[in-house]
């Protein structure tokens, strides 16, 4: 065994490798590391000699195993070989040998090298980074024209690779309940039961949930953006007093107990992912397994990576589309939305196949929980993503009561956490929120408080105040925003105006006669922005003051999509600064601050 690769093990691990090599007549020479960082094993790509076979490239994997009955992962990575050995056979990475033990509770795993090359086969997260990070094209194109459809952005981003990332994703989902599981099945379980499985030694007796929920005792807990108390999670989890007569089937089968876009290994082409996918990392497979996991976890994870691309606005939008499958995420980065609505279309088009999509649909919140606390505990998320976690988690609680609620007046209570006591005024069961719109199930998914309501929404004033009354055309006189723009920035007008007429505000049209400072005025317009496009070919100071001659309040907003001279006084105007982001981080910074500037 070369130096290099003694470097990274531990040293008496090192030694037993190295009198197993003896014994066995095989070298070792280090190729490349492969550890991420976020996991505690040591992982290599190295050069295995044998006397009589050669030499192969082959994949090492040492870890220390934690102790206890539960089988190692050598045995349930041979248990998913063995299961199916079909779907082994396409798509899970053979092992080479049986584990070699360095002493000390340390062990050697080998495994051959997925598809034959480190180079033709990439994770997702290889391509994940293709998405976030695309090459800048340059400025320029054919002209924009509206025609009721969404405008090009006058910077356009490359979009093929989010579409394939997303369709590869929905590829392996499918796959894997198609091919891996196969025909649903279905088993009552109480919903402790449901998300205890899931939850797996997290929930055991020393486990970081298990510890975690001494924190959070009692029915209900506040969450920050929230503004109504929520369910407590943990209290479904480990309250199985209160909540163990909620009984729910549960789909079960195959999965690989880990599914992450680190775990997923797909052509660098990306051609022919449905045929030549591989999965690695089998530590947690498991062929009795809740199955809405699986897929629910593949997004959760991602988020884990990717909250820090999302504000406020964003973060609010990602609980409320996992929860509502009918949510199209809007509001979220548009390669985001895509992943989400492909994997969950993927995942229901299995169920549907045998009229299950509504069973399916209404366990996703249970998986969302369990998910949510996993990546709550899990040392790889930032702490500053944690309390986002547990708000999801208390969502997806407070949705499946919604569903599935108890009896208004429980005669006893036990702590979320056997040993303590709820506090007085937790122990009633907080009300089953009351969807706004939609068909039952669905809404039961939908977030608490931000798309539910105790009490119905008053019916609109004018047919003007419905969604369908705001996005019509309307009279000039009757808009919450006029746009201002030199007419080499048209294709900026058009754009702001798409999204902020899709998203709600009523918006003059953007024509060619609102330029250079011409601001049309009405004497009988209610208070109104204008939004001045700002270029280096129209400055804000051309639009003279916030106030127009007539003394009505028609306060600026600058929309700053180039560097540009700046104006000599910004007092009394908002900024909105557009300048070198991409589309998605544009339209979500617009939305965000236009919504604090002009709530609707």
């Amino acid at each position: 065994m070369d130096k290099r690769l003694r470097e990274r093990l531990d040293p008496a691990a090192a030694d037993a490798l190295e009198q197993w090599c003896a014994a066995s007549g095989i070298s070792f020479t280090l190729d490349r590391w492969l550890t991420n960082g976020r996991s505690s094993a040591v992982i290599a790509a190295v050069i295995e000699h044998h006397r009589f076979r050669g030499a192969e490239l082959v994949i090492m994997k040492v870890y220390q195993a934690t102790g206890g009955s539960r089988p190692g992962e050598f045995a349930l990575h041979e248990d998913a070989l063995n299961h199916d050995k079909v779907f082994a056979d396409a798509h899970l990475a053979e092992l080479m040998r049986a584990p070699v033990s360095g002493g000390n509770g340390w062990w050697f795993i080998f495994q051959r090298v997925a598809g034959g090359s480190l180079s033709d086969m990439v994770t997702l997260q290889t391509v994940l980074h293709d998405v976030l990070h695309p090459p800048r094209r340059p400025l320029g194109g054919l002209p924009i024209l509206f025609n009721g459809q969404s405008p090009q952005f006058p910077r356009t981003q490359q979009t093929a690779t989010a579409t394939a990332f997303a369709a590869a994703s929905a590829t392996v989902v499918d796959s894997t309940l198609t091919d891996w599981v196969g025909r649903p099945q279905l088993r009552d379980l109480t919903v402790p039961a449901i998300l205890r499985r899931q939850l797996d030694h997290r929930a055991g007796p020393q486990g970081a949930v298990t510890r975690l929920a001494q924190d959070y005792p009692g029915t209900t807990l506040t969450c920050a953006d929230e503004d109504h108390p929520l369910v407590n999670p943990f209290g479904l989890v480990f309250d199985t007093d209160r909540y163990d007569p909620i009984v729910l089937p549960t789909f079960i089968g195959r999965v690989h107990g880990d599914l992450h876009i680190e775990n997923v290994l797909v052509p660098m082409s990306l051609q022919d992912v449905g045929t030549s996918y591989q999965l690695i990392d089998l530590a947690r497979y498991s062929a009795h397994a809740v199955l809405t996991r699986n897929p629910t976890h593949l997004v959760l994870h991602l988020l884990a990576r990717t909250l820090n691309e999302l504000g406020p606005v964003g973060r609010t939008a990602a609980i409320e589309m996992l929860l509502d499958p009918r949510n199209t995420g809007e509001l979220l980065p548009s390669w985001l939305a895509m992943f989400i609505r492909a994997t969950r279309e993927a995942a229901e088009d299995w169920a549907r196949k045998v009229s299950l999509v509504d069973y399916w649909r209404d366990q996703v919140p249970l998986s969302l929980l369990a998910c949510a606390l996993t990546c709550m505990v899990r040392p790889s998320t930032r702490p500053e993503d944690r309390d986002w976690f547990l708000r999801l988690a208390a969502n997806a609680a407070t949705a499946i009561l919604g569903r599935h609620p108890l009896p208004a007046t429980p005669t006893s209570h036990q702590s979320a956490v056997p040993g303590h006591a709820a506090p007085s005024g937790d122990v009633t069961t907080p009300p089953s929120p009351t969807p706004t719109t939609g068909p039952p199930a669905p809404a039961a998914g939908a977030p608490h408080p931000a798309t539910t309501t105790t009490s119905p929404p008053s019916p609109p004033s004018s047919p003007a105040d419905t969604p369908a009354g705001r996005l019509a055309p309307r009279p000039a006189s009757d808009v919450d925003i006029v746009i201002s723009y030199a007419p080499t920035d048209q294709p900026w007008a058009v754009w702001l105006q798409y999204h902020l007429r899709k998203a709600g505000w009523r918006v003059a049209e953007a024509d060619s006669t609102r330029t250079n400072g011409q601001r049309a005025r009405h004497a009988d317009a209610a208070p109104t922005r204008t939004l001045v496009v700002v270029s280096r070919a129209h400055s804000l100071d051309q639009e003279g003051t916030a106030n127009d001659p007539a003394g009505t309040t028609n306060k600026l907003v600058a929309v700053q999509v180039e560097t540009a001279e700046p104006a000599a006084s910004t007092i009394g105007v908002d900024i909105i600064d557009l300048v070198d982001l991409g589309e998605d981080e544009a339209r979500i910074t617009l939305l965000a601050r236009i919504s604090a500037i002009l709530p609707r």
